[in-house]
């Protein structure tokens, strides 16, 4: 497994630009796509073009999996 920092740089395919951007690891605030609840400063891929995060890394799923025990209790 590829271990990521802040910084890094890789390509991905952003739903907003609707083609392969390039992109730059760093961490943000992600909501859930429930709507309920955010990962708070998690490692993310955000798109160059328009910001968004177009991927998470597997390194952050212990992140995301403690904010959404967090959520349920």
């Amino acid at each position: 497994m590829t271990e990521y920092r802040e910084g890094d740089r890789s390509r991905a395919i952003c739903s907003v630009c609707g083609h392969i951007v390039s992109t730059t690891f760093a961490l943000r605030d992600v909501p859930f796509d429930a709507g309920i609840g955010v990962v708070p400063n998690v490692l993310a891929a955000v798109c160059d073009n328009c910001g968004g995060v177009v991927a998470i890394p597997a390194q952050s799923t212990n992140a995301i999996a403690r904010a959404h025990e967090a959520l349920r209790g």
